[in-house]
């Protein structure tokens, strides 16, 4: 009976065994990933800083062009041109240069300034060959000079740079900053509608009140000669200030007496505009005689007449005359 009772009871705990499910240990950890590829950080890349970029700007209306000089500068604004200074130790000076004194100048004039013999050299200005070249000694002791000069238009454009010699880097450094920034505008071109090309003006044309009457060339006609000569007719009346002799300017080979210049937005309408000429529109007067009788003067504000138009395009610039019938004083 003992034995028997034995039995059953590992019949019944094998039995129990066999009933139980296992028990399954689960990871509470959190699965580590795979790593992966992370991006190099890359080194902020450095725009070229413009040394110009907190420059002033000094324009000039009358020949059409801008450039920038360092804010610092003291500027000295001329009728036909303009200077700068660096500083309050530019002014006055007796005795060597001073160290830490720039002066900047440009000038316009019909002549360029001769004996800058040293250091020679070419350079580009606004897309104008320019003879540059140093005058060493002055005035003052320790002092140099850099001239940079070209020719537009039947004017030479002079920029010069005066400095102590110890100072030569940071003048010729400064000096070629001023003239990048250099640059002719064209504002009227933007204005007029009239604008004509030499390589393609035809006889008939019509380019705001005047027509093309004539073209000449000294090259058998063709449009590629060193001088071309075009001529329009029309009768027309224009708005702008005379601009009279003082003197004889004829006998010093100053071109004509009398000129016309500063001319109204309307008046600049009725005329052709050559397109690749970057003037202020200005045209001497043919006929002087016709504003001696007239009882004007000097900077009046005049109403001209004129009856003809001249164009000629030669290797050193440009030059534009007209044929004037009447004229008056205007308010």
């Amino acid at each position: 009976m003992k034995k028997f009772l034995l039995i059953v009871s590992i019949v019944l705990l094998l039995a129990a065994a066999c009933n139980q499910q296992p028990v399954v240990q689960q990871n509470t950890q959190t699965p580590v990933q795979p790593a992966q590829n992370q991006p190099t950080p890359q080194a902020e890349q450095t725009k070229p800083t413009d040394a110009t970029a907190n420059w002033k700007t000094y324009t000039n209306t009358k020949y059409g062009f801008e450039l920038q000089y360092p804010k610092d500068f003291i500027l000295n604004n001329k009728t036909d041109g303009m200077s700068l200074s660096s500083g309050q130790e530019c002014n006055s000076i007796t005795g060597a240069w001073p160290t830490n004194c720039l002066t900047y100048a440009l000038i316009i004039q019909k002549d360029k300034i001769g004996g800058v013999d040293q250091d020679k050299t070419t350079m580009q200005v606004a897309g104008y060959l320019a003879d540059r070249g140093t005058l060493k000694g002055g005035m003052n002791d320790n002092m140099e000079q850099i001239y940079v000069q070209f020719y537009k238009n039947n004017n030479w454009y002079i920029s010069y740079i005066t400095y102590n010699v110890s100072q030569k880097s940071l003048a010729d450094s400064t000096l070629n900053k001023i003239l990048s920034t250099f640059k002719f505008s064209n504002p009227v071109a933007a204005l007029v509608p009239n604008i004509f090309d030499f390589a393609s003006v035809k006889l008939g044309q019509k380019y705001g009140a005047m027509t093309v009457a004539k073209i000449n060339s000294n090259n058998n006609n063709s449009i590629s000669a060193d001088n071309i000569h075009v001529e329009f007719t029309g009768n027309t009346t224009l708005v702008g200030i005379l601009s009279a002799p003082i003197g004889n300017p004829e006998d010093a080979g100053m071109g004509p007496e009398y000129s016309l210049n500063d001319l109204t937005i309307d008046s600049l309408k009725k005329l052709p505009y050559l397109k690749t000429d970057t003037r202020t529109i200005w045209f001497g007067i043919r006929n002087p005689e016709t504003i001696k009788n007239a009882g004007v003067k000097n900077r009046d504000k005049v109403e001209l007449t004129i009856s003809r138009y001249y164009y000629t395009f030669f290797p050193a610039g440009v030059w534009n005359e007209a044929d004037t019938v009447s004229i008056k004083k205007t308010q």
